[in-house]
């Protein structure tokens, strides 16, 4: 019986030795190591009925640190951690949050921060009022009439301090374009007494409908104008065209009787050409027709139109024939072929008939060109104006020239 109690004694000696054996042996082949992983975004699990006050100063992420086999450190990312702080029991009030770290690998891990510090107070709920605020209301010779909306009131929630504060929801809406009834989506904006947004409200419905009905007004018509421009007054050589004007149309009031009457097209004064060699605007006024009984008429907008006219020199063309080749660079003899051309001019034609035939000259440079036969090109060149290059041309194109060598003087016999 002693000698079993012995062997089992050293047995477990033994077995014990082996295992120590093991465990040093599986460390050193797979040690321990720590991880650090930066930047894991923070979870919060919250209670819709409270509101988390300090939000906006809260820690975003936290520093984990992973203890873990190398093996498993090896095949670690910063998916495998999650990060968590449970608000959902909390009461009002300020509490410190701990930071609950999970993983789906085999690792102990722990945050730096261990906890957050949260402000949580419970969510307020209260009706409002909607009010419309037309930014730009219908143009003019259009009435707006009645004005519905989906909802009149909506639910806001929020701190007790924020849903306070708010005064009404604001829809703003821009007519200005509008000519007929219509029916759209307001976006709604919490404000105070003074009209100014309130931050940190939920509301039940970011939008409401609103309908409005429109209708053109009887005594009012709006009516095409048409610059009057007198085109035979521009200064000769030059041409004139009409670029923009503004209003297109005015919008006259009277009774619909006279409104009936009146011609499809208003005009403006005249505008004289006289003297006008560039682009200009000038404001003139729109000419009610004759035999209208004063006061009978109003102009409600449009009584002056801006115009603008576009004032360019007419393009023509001048052929100056007969005009002498100078030849340039020569040190012997040069004979060209022909020695008169033709330059032919097109640009505007105001500077063409002020141009002289001595203000045309035509040059060939044989600078550097060697005695014997052969064609170049002449040269056109205008004094005193600025002609486009491509506005000049030179017929023919090219001369020809036969270059004689300068004679070589013989050397003076020594006396």
């Amino acid at each position: 019986m002693r000698r079993i109690s012995s062997d089992a004694v050293w047995f477990g000696a033994a077995l014990g030795l082996a295992f120590f054996v093991w465990v040093i042996a599986t460390l050193q082949a797979d040690p321990l190591r720590v991880a650090v992983f930066n930047n894991i975004p923070i979870q919060l699990v919250e209670n819709d009925a409270m509101i988390l006050t300090n939000r906006s100063s809260l820690r975003r992420t936290v520093t984990v640190n992973v203890r873990a086999r190398d093996s498993v450190l090896q095949l670690f990312t910063s998916e495998d951690i999650t990060v968590r702080a449970d608000l959902s029991n909390l009461s009002p009030g300020t509490h410190a949050a701990p930071l609950v770290v999970t993983t789906s690998r085999r690792a102990m891990v722990d945050t730096r921060p261990a906890q957050l510090t949260v402000t949580l107070e419970q969510r307020q709920a209260r009706q409002k009022p909607v009010e419309i605020e037309f930014t730009a209301d219908v143009p003019t010779g259009y009435m707006r009439e009645s004005v519905t909306l989906s909802e009149t009131q909506v639910l806001i929630s929020g701190t007790l301090a924020q849903v306070e504060l708010v005064d009404h929801l604001l829809a703003r809406i821009d007519l200005s374009q509008a000519r007929n009834s219509t029916q759209d989506d307001a976006i709604l904006i919490p404000v105070d007494a003074d009209g100014v947004a309130v931050s940190d409200i939920t509301l039940a419905q970011a939008t409401i409908t609103v309908s409005i009905e429109i209708r053109q007004r009887e005594d009012v018509l709006a009516v095409p104008v048409s610059p009057q421009i007198d085109y035979e007054s521009v200064p000769s050589g030059y041409v004139a065209r009409l670029d923009t004007y503004s209003p297109e149309t005015v919008t006259v009031r009277a009774s619909p009787a006279i409104l009936a009457a009146l011609p499809e097209i208003l005009d403006t004064a005249r505008i004289d050409l006289s003297g006008r060699t560039a682009n200009f605007t000038e404001q003139v006024a729109v000419i009610l027709p004759d035999g209208l009984l004063p006061g009978s008429v109003t102009l409600l907008e449009g009584q002056v139109v801006e115009v603008s006219i576009v004032i360019e020199a007419r393009v023509a063309q001048r052929q100056f024939d007969g005009v002498a080749v100078r030849v340039v660079g020569a040190t012997g003899e040069v004979r060209v072929i022909p020695s008169r051309v033709t330059v032919i001019l097109t640009g505007p034609q105001p500077i063409l008939d002020a141009l002289e035939f001595e203000d045309v000259s035509v040059t060939v440079d044989v600078t550097g060109l060697t005695a014997g036969t052969q064609d170049v090109q002449p040269q056109a060149s205008i004094t005193g104006a600025q002609i486009a290059p491509d506005g000049v041309r030179v017929i023919p194109a090219a001369v020809g020239l036969i270059i004689t060598a300068p004679p070589t003087l013989s050397p003076s016999p020594t006396p």
